[in-house]
């Protein structure tokens, strides 16, 4: 069971805010391919709280169910 801040990833709001580090542990991609994934548009931008990003829950579980990550990490693996 994935687990955010001592909470079940789907009991959490989809309103809520996660930084990278957060939920990092259910995309299989490190933190420079996500970010690139973020410059091309492939993943959503952050919201911005000061000098932190923070990405709201119902869209990384939009990309979770869409399989985008995974897809990406695929692509990655076969180009290298």
């Amino acid at each position: 069971m994935n687990e955010v801040r001592g909470v079940r990833f789907s009991d959490l709001p989809d309103e809520a805010l996660l930084r990278f580090s957060e939920f990092e542990n259910l995309i299989p991609l490190g933190k420079s391919a996500w970010w690139s994934g973020v410059a091309e548009g492939t993943f959503p931008a952050p919201v911005k709280l000061g000098r932190t990003s923070a990405w709201r829950v119902r869209d990384i579980r939009r990309l979770l169910n869409e399989g985008t990550p995974q897809k990406l990490a695929d692509k990655r693996r076969r180009a290298s």
